[in-house]
């Protein structure tokens, strides 16, 4: 399995204190949600990932984020 390096994202808005690494159903781990479970990619540059929760958009406002380091 390979080693999943993340960081805060630096905008003063993400909380990355819910966000933890864990592989499921035998996949690659990736940034999970410690309340909602899964984390979309929402963008990918040079350096990495940026992963936000599932519920991020929702009514229910969910800040959980991170960048993942490649």
């Amino acid at each position: 399995m390979a080693i999943v390096n993340i960081l805060p994202i630096k905008d003063n808005n993400s909380r990355f204190d819910l966000v933890e690494v864990k592989s499921t159903n035998n996949c690659d781990p990736t940034p999970h949600c410690k309340i909602h479970g899964a984390m979309n990619c929402v963008a990918i540059h040079d350096n990495g990932k940026l992963w936000r929760c599932i519920q991020s958009n929702q009514l229910k406002d969910c800040r959980a984020g991170c960048e993942e380091i490649l």
